[in-house]
């Protein structure tokens, strides 16, 4: 997968998990303590630092996610519903994704 391509899909990926009811937000799919290096590319650059992570390899492709979650809805099944729709999207049933619920309610 080229590099457009990878990007056009993290942006389908994101659109696809914020369109699931009970998806309050999201949040960069790397903490920022984990990111050093791309907190300081952000404050030089002022590109946001990416939502959807993807990951390829031989076994596919790996995306990461980490959600908000409405005080009204289970996060648990929240987290399942952005996963199934992600698997979807990508027709990859075994696809390995990650959802991270980071924060439930306001």
């Amino acid at each position: 997968m080229t590099e457009p391509a990878t990007g056009a899909l993290a942006d389908q990926l994101m659109r696809i998990a914020q369109a699931v009811d009970g998806v309050s937000a999201l949040f960069p799919a790397r903490p920022l303590w984990q990111s050093v290096a791309g907190v300081a590319l952000q404050a030089i650059t002022g590109e946001a630092l990416p939502l959807v992570a993807l990951t390829e390899s031989p076994g596919g492709v790996s995306v990461k996610v980490r959600i908000g979650v409405e005080a009204a809805h289970s996060a648990p099944a929240v987290a399942r519903r952005v996963a199934q729709a992600i698997r979807s999207h990508l027709h990859e049933p075994a696809a390995a994704v990650e959802v991270s619920v980071v924060k439930i309610g306001g």
